[in-house]
């Protein structure tokens, strides 16, 4: 934790914007993952409603929580005033990790449409309805475990599709 305290002072930034181009409920922005939690700063986020499903407690800032903007810079001044402060929006990482599949990248895979978009890759629909029934039949057919065999199996299958320079390989 030492050597996060000692990183965290000698940035130059202390919080980050990780506003989504558009709300909503299932998606939250990869600036969350990619920006706020993969460098020592505080994520601001637009509504915590959304983000406190999926993210750490106490790991972000939600813009939603003041009355306007005024009272969030005053909030952020506190917190770059009060250094005990800031830190606690850091202690998540004594508990959780921000891993990604490959251990570095953001892939589509991870993302909770990712699924679908596999399932959907090269295939060509005459209409939105053929479209449609095609994802239901796929989801239907699984079992009720085939989710957590998947993601279980998800990283190790990533892996060995991936070659040497980070290329996906496709069939």
């Amino acid at each position: 934790m030492l050597i996060v305290v000692l990183h965290l002072f000698s940035c130059s930034y202390h919080f980050y914007l990780a506003f989504e181009n558009s709300i909503c409920k299932h998606y939250i922005t990869e600036k969350l993952w990619k920006h706020g939690y993969t460098h020592y700063v505080v994520p601001i986020v637009l509504k915590r409603e959304i983000v406190e499903q999926f993210a750490p407690p106490y790991s972000f800032i939600a813009a939603d929580d003041f009355r306007d903007p005024a009272d969030l810079a005053k909030y952020l001044k506190y917190l770059m005033e009060n250094k005990t402060a800031y830190l606690e929006y850091f202690m998540w990482r004594l508990d959780y990790h921000v891993v990604f599949l490959d251990g570095v990248h953001h892939d589509k895979l991870e993302r909770p449409w990712g699924l679908c978009q596999h399932h959907l890759e090269g295939k060509r629909y005459e209409d939105r309805d053929h479209l449609e029934n095609d994802l239901r039949a796929f989801f239907a057919s699984k079992s009720p475990d085939f989710y957590v065999r998947g993601i279980r199996g998800l990283v190790e299958r990533w892996l060995r599709r991936v070659n040497a320079d980070g290329v996906y390989l496709v069939d």
